[in-house]
């Protein structure tokens, strides 16, 4: 595996960087040859060897005030079958609160 991520590593440098000559036809007769690139290739070379320049990267962190965590302020109601009772839980903290005699269901 390793063998062959290098070769793909080095094959999509090649196209990329050093590129190759392809031939230009007119009426059937090589006329001409162009070096061709393949931009493609070199994006990839490039995201893989230098990671943290050329990788889309996208990191977002929120913080409360000064760094803070932030606090989550609310109600949920849960609708629990007859004939257990409604449950409405205040949220405070980041921690989802324990429910007194609350039953986990298994699918």
């Amino acid at each position: 595996m390793q063998d062959a991520r290098e070769g793909i590593e080095q094959e999509l440098r090649r196209r990329g960087m050093v590129g190759w000559d392809e031939p230009v036809f007119h009426q059937g007769v090589e006329v001409a040859r162009v070096r061709k690139f393949d931009t493609t290739a070199a994006i990839f070379w490039l995201k893989g060897n230098w990671p943290d320049k050329y990788r889309e990267n996208q990191r977002v962190e929120l913080s409360g005030r000064d760094g803070a965590p932030i606090q989550v302020e609310g109600s949920v109601t849960f609708y629990l079958p007859a004939p257990t009772r409604l449950a409405t839980v205040d949220i405070v903290e980041s921690e989802p609160p324990a429910l007194e005699g609350a039953r986990s269901c298994e699918a």
